[in-house]
């Protein structure tokens, strides 16, 4: 281990689809602390590798996983890759920009000269840095571009906070709350923020699964490869899962009578 206390001394490298490390960026930001100047620990971006189901293919495989908790809500995102990470990595939110500008400028070049290119990235921890490569066809063309983004220490990083947050289960069997205020979910403004820019990140509609407690969380996810939890205000209409606005009748239009 390397004397900083962060990361590990590791030459091991992941490789993965450009377009999947991209967006797992922007999906793990969508939970992330929004303030990587107060707490970059909290701001960073969670990494790991673990075998798993892909989302999107067939049968079980290698998957790099990425986190982002700010304490509320906890979102998952995870991308098939080749090799595995020993051990946890923490990017820190203010580099994942560049880091995305630099594989996303990369690929376009690729894709511009030859529009079946296979564009990937490799990914090398190095010290207290993640080496990030751009190839294309698993060599680094004249447009490709390398680069160290520092890492920071995980190992404050409320990994079990995060995990207990994410295993959250929803109706499980069919089996109905006792309670039926408990299915009615009053979302507030930091709910439906994290469901918009989902929407828009992932290009999805975003599905919203109940709890069987009242004011208990809401577990979000785009069906295939991103999972969140977030909390939500008790409802206290007491309508037993009724709306508690009843609609007002709307009047058929007439004609407009001309003056004579």
């Amino acid at each position: 281990m390397n004397p900083h206390g962060c990361c590990y001394d590791v030459n091991m490298a992941l490789n993965l689809s450009t377009k999947d490390f991209t967006l797992l960026i922007d999906a793990v930001k969508l939970t992330t602390y929004a303030k990587p100047d107060e707490d970059p620990t909290m701001a960073g971006l969670y990494l790991y590798t673990t075998e798993g189901e892909s989302g999107e293919e067939v049968g079980f495989g290698t998957l790099l996983v990425g986190v982002g908790y700010d304490g509320n809500t906890a979102g998952q995102f995870a991308v098939p890759v080749q090799g595995q990470l020993p051990h946890p990595i923490l990017l820190p939110a203010p580099h994942t920009a560049w880091v995305k500008a630099m594989c996303d400028k990369s690929e376009s070049i690729a894709r511009k000269t030859d529009k079946d290119a296979d564009h990937t990235v490799e990914l090398r921890v190095v010290g207290t840095s993640l080496q990030v490569t751009t190839l294309t066809d698993g060599f680094p063309a004249e447009y490709d571009t390398d680069a160290r983004c520092p890492l920071i220490d995980p190992s404050q990083y409320p990994a079990r906070e995060a995990s207990a947050r994410l295993a959250i289960t929803g109706i499980v069997d069919g089996k109905m709350p006792t309670d039926p205020d408990a299915l009615v979910k009053v979302l507030g403004s930091q709910s439906l923020k994290i469901m918009e820019k989902a929407t828009r990140t992932l290009k999805t509609p975003i599905r919203a699964f109940p709890t069987t407690v009242n004011g208990g969380p809401v577990i979000l996810t785009e069906g295939t490869r991103w999972r969140a939890v977030t909390s939500v205000e008790p409802y206290e209409g007491a309508t037993d899962g009724a709306p508690d606005v009843e609609p007002i009748a709307v009047p058929e239009p007439k004609a407009a009578v001309e003056e004579s």
